[in-house]
């Protein structure tokens, strides 16, 4: 899943929702940087031993936000068992290969999971006009001296330059360019080239508003609940 289908449930809790979307944030910081769901699990469970938090205010939202992770890829394997999501991204890389022909070298395994996550945000931002609005104020309140403190300990080793990535990300507002098919294939590509796959073409706009349609149809079998 993607950042809001993730969160949506979580809005009144910032810091998960801050933990939710730590996996996904790192992809873009570094690579190097894993948030996995058994070292967020240990940081919990040693969270009373760690001494760099000035009160029991902070070491609960460090908490929070380590539940957070915790939940992110919870929901992900669930997500990935979905026998709607299995079968959708299935017929949807069908359909891809079909306009690209068999000789192509586009990923269309890798566009059609993916493309359904993105979508799946703008199905839910469409379902509630406030919704992506409310999401990104609760980013943009995050104290990011703490988000960082706490996805070091998410990590396991001290992770640079999220505090800047949260500002952009709450500046570049790029969930909302799902809701227009041609911004979307630009964020499309910006994911082509940060993964090194090949740049799609205007030909995929026909397939994306298949997509849209497919998903938005679908969506109350996707979501999590």
């Amino acid at each position: 899943m993607n950042y809001l289908a993730h969160a949506y449930r979580f809005l009144d809790n910032p810091y998960i929702v801050a933990g939710v979307a730590l996996p996904d944030w790192l992809s873009v910081v570094g690579r190097q940087y894993r948030a996995r769901s058994n070292t967020a699990k240990i940081a919990l469970a040693d969270l009373h031993q760690v001494e760099v938090f000035s009160n029991e205010s902070d070491r609960s939202l460090v908490g929070d936000f380590l539940q957070g992770v915790i939940q992110h890829h919870a929901d992900d394997d669930t997500f990935h068992q979905n026998e709607t999501f299995i079968l959708t991204s299935a017929k949807l890389s069908v359909a891809l290969r079909a306009i690209h022909g068999p000789g192509s070298s586009i990923r269309s395994g890798f566009l059609g999971h993916i493309v359904i996550e993105l979508l799946l945000d703008d199905t839910l931002s469409r379902s509630d006009r406030n919704l992506l609005r409310e999401y990104y104020r609760v980013i943009d309140s995050l104290d990011r001296e703490l988000v960082c403190k706490a996805a070091s300990l998410a990590v396991g080793k001290e992770v640079v330059g999220l505090d800047k990535w949260i500002d952009r990300f709450v500046e570049e507002r790029f969930l909302e360019d799902y809701s227009d098919d041609r911004r979307l294939l630009r964020r499309l590509n910006q994911i082509m080239k940060r993964v090194g796959l090949e740049q799609l073409g205007d030909e995929t706009l026909a397939w994306l508003a298949l997509c849209r349609d497919e998903v938005s149809r679908l969506s109350s079998d996707l979501l999590p609940k």
